[in-house]
């Protein structure tokens, strides 16, 4: 598969960052088993030559001189939210799908009505 896509769960359930390869491609970083993947809609050949390149620039490094040690150049841009998970154990995605649940809307219908003010 050339463009993988990931869904909100998927997202959620398998990865806990946003990332950057090198600064230039685009993934998501899982921090407890280091899983690294190109995001949605991003090649997954982009991830997988920028690795490559990396790859050689280090082994042409080491070949030159032994002391220098390299790290993995991944730029975490920010933490990803996890799955809110209901009372009686559902999942939600996040608040705007919540939101658009009929007895939730209806919910804050009443709770406006109430206050004195019309629908959200």
């Amino acid at each position: 598969m050339i463009f993988r896509r990931f869904s909100p769960e998927e997202l959620r359930r398998d990865f806990t960052h946003y990332a950057r390869f090198a600064g230039i491609v685009p993934c998501y970083f899982h921090e407890d088993d280091f899983t690294l993947v190109s995001a949605n809609w991003v090649p997954e050949f982009a991830l997988t030559f920028a690795v490559w390149l990396f790859g050689f620039v280090i082994t042409t490094r080491d070949l030159v001189s032994d002391e220098y040690d390299c790290e993995w150049p991944i730029e975490l841009r920010g933490k990803i939210p996890p799955i809110w998970v209901g009372p009686e154990g559902e999942t939600r995605a996040s608040a705007a799908a919540l939101l658009r649940e009929p007895e939730v809307r209806k919910t804050i219908e009443d709770f406006n009505k109430h206050l004195g003010g019309g629908s959200p």
